[in-house]
């Protein structure tokens, strides 16, 4: 029971840490940079942004694992699994996955909407590095266990929410998947 408390009185701490970096500088942006995208979950877990200790990194490896969706499925599904962890996608995860991003996922432009400079009038061409935004502020870590983040989506002009939920090993796993309907498709 002591090992408990005081658990949870680290994951408060941190909790509160994130939460009073965030209210002093109120909403805030983070850039996470690829040079080039990961394509399988073994580039994924050797990618530097591969550390799930925070919300951040997790919300633009969830949008890495996205782009890859449309050059392998499977892969993309096993990357999404991981970030994931002990919670994987059931049936009707992968069938709304699925669903998403057929319905506007001509060449990819679901995906390639959630990179930087990627818009309905460029064809969802991304800027390079491939670069993922993400925002948070003091309310994005609403309690010690979960957190929600937005990242652009040049598709929708607004931003997409990905919630978070950290886990007893202390690592931010993606919780809902939350996928635009539709989006305006490249021309």
């Amino acid at each position: 029971m002591v090992t408990k408390n005081v658990r949870h009185a680290a994951y408060e701490a941190e909790r509160a840490a994130l939460q009073a970096d965030a209210l002093e500088h109120g909403e805030r942006t983070t850039s996470a940079e690829f040079t080039v995208l990961p394509k399988t979950l073994a580039e994924l877990t050797a990618s530097p942004y591969n550390d799930l200790r925070t919300p951040i990194s997790t919300a633009a490896l969830f949008v890495v694992a996205l782009n890859a969706y449309s050059q392998n499925r499977d892969e993309s599904i096993a990357m999404i699994n991981y970030l994931r962890g002990s919670d994987p996608l059931n049936s009707d995860d992968i069938r709304f996955l699925d669903e998403r991003m057929a319905l506007s996922n001509r060449e990819g432009c679901l995906a390639r909407s959630y990179l930087k400079g990627a818009t309905l009038q460029n064809g969802y061409t991304p800027s390079q590095p491939y670069t993922v935004e993400i925002t948070d502020n003091p309310y994005s870590y609403y309690d010690q266990d979960h957190a929600t983040v937005s990242v652009r989506c040049g598709g929708s002009g607004d931003p997409r929410s990905i919630a978070m939920r950290k886990a007893a090993d202390g690592l931010w796993y993606l919780g809902e998947l939350s996928l635009p309907d539709v989006i305006q498709p490249a021309q």
